[in-house]
């Protein structure tokens, strides 16, 4: 089923659907929403927020939109809030650890392990403006149009966005003397 099916059914009376739209995007957003604030408890209670906000706005959503970018754009904002509630600055937030693969051969993995978690440090350092629109671009593989739309910034600042996160990434991963 599409997303709009599933929501149509919700819509009609059919709660349960909605386990379909819980199950396509729990982990895009947890990813995205870690990305983010590095922080895996408040990570998990934003997805969960993000979830509950949706259903309920459910009647609100317009059927001729995309519905990944206004269940992003809600993850976006509810993250934001969550920040703000807790006083904390993004930059703050501790760096998040993800668990690793057993299934790759150990010095492959470390080597990988080591250039992610370099990757991983000099991320944080962008501004969360520039690491909002690398995520969605990368993480969530969404295009200029929906990042436009999850971020309400036009197209072309999408662009301006990550190519100057790409610029700011590559100077600050140099003077970490990280090499990508």
């Amino acid at each position: 089923m599409t997303d709009k099916q599933i929501v149509t059914a919700v819509i009609a009376g059919e709660p349960s659907a909605y386990r379909a739209i819980v199950e396509r995007y729990q982990q895009p957003l947890v990813r995205y929403i870690a990305y983010l604030i590095h922080d895996a408890d408040l990570t998990d209670d934003v997805v969960q927020d993000t979830f509950i906000k949706a259903y309920k706005n459910l009647r609100g959503f317009r059927l001729d939109a995309k519905f990944s970018s206004w269940l992003y754009r809600i993850a976006h904002n509810t993250a934001m809030d969550a920040v703000k509630h807790q006083h904390l600055s993004i930059d703050d937030l501790p760096a998040r650890n993800e668990p690793v693969s057993q299934d790759l051969d150990i010095a492959a993995l470390v080597d990988q392990h080591i250039a992610a978690k370099d990757v991983a440090a000099c991320l944080t350092k962008l501004p969360l403006k520039y690491r909002e629109a690398i995520a969605l671009f990368y993480l969530r593989e969404a295009s200029y149009s929906e990042i436009s739309d999850i971020l309400h910034i036009s197209v072309s600042g999408v662009g301006v966005r990550i190519n100057r996160a790409k610029t700011m990434l590559r100077s600050i991963c140099k003077a970490r003397g990280v090499h990508q």
